[in-house]
């Protein structure tokens, strides 16, 4: 005997969307800077990956997945005010909105929030354990102090949200993970953001690919290095070094086009990294380029038994030093 019941309606009201939006009646300009905060390892990369998606502009980072805008987080944190005004002018005049990803700024906005063009935050929230499992797992540290650490950033961040007036979005990490779309539409709405339907598809189909490849390279990696320079007549020299593990020399890999085409032993002496690294500065390596009349400076140098790349590979041209 079938049921002749009609389901149910939902009570939209009831629904817990994850994102909440504060202070939005004070945000009546177009033209605006977003500035995306939290605890470290909450998600603030994969909101800035999201924008930047959207065609935001995010700053000029260091690295494709994780995010961080260098160029602002360096001037917040040595209180800069000259060097900050100079970048806020300067994007100010390239962008009618951009954004910028600092986890931590929250603690340093507060005396340069005035330099900003309109102002707003977006703030990311994520259960603080499993923010403690992230960095145990990425940089080695013990569960249970890491936990009290996130629980205790989590509360200043409450308190900066409270005494906050600006225009702010609220988001949870877990729903927004669960939901990209419905992160994709507040961000959006909330950036007042002109996005198309395809742009936002396209948007939704590339978030996946910057979660994973923000898990893999936030991870912490056991060595450290640089490409200083590339010259025909010197080669390609950098430095490269195990931070744990050992205190061997290295073994460095150079690669054109996906090809090893060299590998040496990066146990070169050199003054200045001893000086900068207070060690014996026997860490340095240097490869001749090939002889080939096809050579190709996009090439990639890293450590030979992992698939660590080196700063600045691929990124040099020819006499760069």
């Amino acid at each position: 005997m079938h049921s002749t019941r009609q389901p149910k309606s939902v009570d939209v009201s009831l629904i817990n969307s994850g994102f909440a939006a504060l202070n939005v009646e004070d945000s009546t300009e177009e033209s605006r800077t977003i500035a995306v905060v939290g605890v470290p390892r909450s998600g603030t990369s994969m909101v800035a990956a999201a924008l930047k998606l959207l065609d935001v502009y995010v700053g000029d980072t260091a690295d494709s997945a994780v995010i961080e805008d260098v160029e602002i987080a360096s001037a917040l944190e040595n209180s800069n005010t000259s060097e900050l005004m100079r970048l806020i002018d300067r994007r100010n005049k390239l962008y009618k909105v951009w954004s910028f990803k600092r986890p931590m700024a929250f603690k340093a906005m507060s005396k340069f929030e005035h330099l900003f063009r309109n102002l707003c935050y977006i703030v990311i929230f994520r259960d603080p354990l499993a923010v403690a499992m992230r960095n145990s797992i990425s940089m080695h540290n013990e569960v249970l102090p890491a936990l009290r650490s996130a629980a205790k950033m989590n509360n200043e961040l409450v308190d900066f949200v409270c005494n906050s007036r600006r225009p702010t979005l609220l988001m949870s990490y877990e729903k927004a993970v669960r939901n990209p779309k419905a992160m994709i539409e507040k961000l959006c709405e909330f950036s007042d953001l002109p996005c198309s339907e395809s742009q936002k598809e396209k948007a939704l189909a590339s978030l996946s690919d910057n979660i994973e490849l923000y898990l893999q390279t936030s991870r912490i990696r056991p060595y450290e290095g640089y490409v200083d320079g590339l010259s025909m007549t010197t080669g390609i020299s950098g430095w490269a070094r195990a931070i744990v593990g050992t205190n061997n020399p290295v073994r460095v890999r150079l690669e054109f086009r996906g090809v090893c085409v060299d590998e040496v032993v990066a146990g070169e002496y050199r003054k200045d990294l001893e000086l900068a690294m207070k060690n014996n500065g026997k860490c340095a390596f240097k490869f001749d380029i090939p002889t080939n009349s096809e050579f190709d400076p996009n090439f990639c140098v890293r450590i030979a038994d992992d698939d660590f790349n080196l700063p600045r590979s691929g990124k040099l041209s020819l006499g760069t030093r």
